[in-house]
């Protein structure tokens, strides 16, 4: 069957119609915007459908896990700031670590500050990597789909800007 044809049963479009692939362009990806924005759910997408691979996704929120636990919460501002120095260190090392091996890398964090771009766009300019920023915005969904259940789910609004290094 056709890749745009309509399901055989009910006349729906299949759910991969429904939504092109997204490619991911070469270098560093920088995801930009608030908490709870969708930049989480976009790089599981793209890692579930097969778009990138999950080494190439270095996020903040695994490394906070990984390094300290899924509750662990510092003492006081002292002890929250050195965990950020030590997750946002690690952050930079995985991503080093892939531009230098000429890989793609999506750093999905925050970055809603100028200086936390500026600190991943001088990463990438070392090894010569281009860069493209996403930026999510919580509350304007770009598309929405509906589920079998004919529930409707919205995707974050994102746009890219390409930027040179």
């Amino acid at each position: 069957m056709p890749e745009n044809s309509l399901d055989r049963a009910g006349g729906h479009p299949r759910p991969h119609a429904l939504a092109q692939p997204i490619r991911i362009p070469a270098g560093l990806v920088v995801l930009v915007g608030p908490p709870a924005s969708g930049k989480t759910s976009f790089v599981q997408a793209l890692v579930d459908g097969r778009q990138v691979e999950a080494d190439a996704v270095v996020s903040s929120d695994e490394i906070r896990t990984e390094l300290f636990g899924a509750s662990a919460e510092p003492a006081d501002s002292d002890a929250a700031d050195a965990a950020d120095a030590r997750i946002f260190e690690e952050r930079d090392r995985r991503i080093v670590a892939r531009l230098a091996d000429g890989l793609s890398v999506i750093a999905e964090s925050t970055n809603v500050t100028p200086r936390a771009r500026e600190r991943l766009i001088g990463l990438a300019r070392r090894f010569g990597a281009p860069v493209t920023v996403l930026r999510f915005a919580r509350t304007s969904p770009i598309f929405s789909s509906s589920t079998p259940s004919g529930a409707v789910r919205t995707s974050p609004r994102w746009t890219s800007a390409p930027m040179r290094p």
